[in-house]
């Protein structure tokens, strides 16, 4: 008689799997993919991880960001990637979102964080920098020398358990920051720090975008 586990991992149709699978977020769908080579292929659904790409940018297409100041569209099927979606969620991961009403949603299985307020944003975005900076020189600082080698060459910090932010740059100085759909208003923004400011909408984001200054 099988148990519930090796039902669950070895008869169980695919189709119910994943269904079940579709109410996971990413960082839980990331961790039940180890589990073996089936739960793997099929937490690698396309359906899956577009699902959980528009809930979180909005976009109608895969948006990749290969390097600082640099973000393209690109069409499902021109992708050279197996799974476009993910990997457009995976490299998009670090960045921060101002999105009205958003701010205190916390779910378990989703590290993004939210804030109402463009200045806020920067203001997180600068303590985490900072605290990055700070991090990397204590990691650095606390390495031995050995003949032949630099101080923390070879130094790596495995993660406590598998995310899809594993594999992103995440020491970046460049911050992404991702403008949902609203209006804002009484801000007077003064920045001095690397950013990259997008519009994040459903359609054509660069036709949606308006701005408009009510005084000087």
């Amino acid at each position: 008689t099988l148990s519930a586990a090796q039902y669950l991992q070895y008869e169980m149709p695919d189709e119910v799997l994943l269904t079940i699978f579709g109410y996971l977020l990413e960082q839980d769908l990331c961790r039940v993919s180890l589990v073996c080579k089936r739960f793997n292929a099929i937490a690698n659904d396309c359906g899956l991880w577009k699902r959980l790409y528009q809930n979180v940018y909005e976009y109608d297409l895969p948006l990749f960001n290969p390097e600082h100041g640099v973000m393209n569209f690109v069409k499902v099927e021109d992708c050279d990637f197996g799974n476009p979606w993910k990997e457009s969620f995976r490299q998009l991961y670090r960045g921060i979102h101002v999105r009205p009403n958003y701010q205190d949603r916390k779910c378990q299985g989703r590290n993004i964080s939210y804030f109402n307020t463009v200045q806020a944003a920067l203001d997180y975005a600068d303590e985490r920098n900072a605290a990055n900076t700070q991090s990397s020189a204590q990691i650095v600082g606390s390495g031995s020398a050995t003949s032949g080698s630099s101080v923390g060459s070879n130094l790596s910090i495995p993660p406590s358990s598998p995310s899809i932010a594993d594999e992103s740059v995440q020491d970046t100085p460049n911050t992404l920051i991702f403008l949902h759909a609203g209006i804002y208003r009484g801000e007077f923004l003064v920045i001095d720090s690397d950013i990259t400011l997008i519009g994040a909408a459903q359609g054509n984001v660069a036709e949606s975008v308006v701005l408009e200054r009510e005084s000087e």
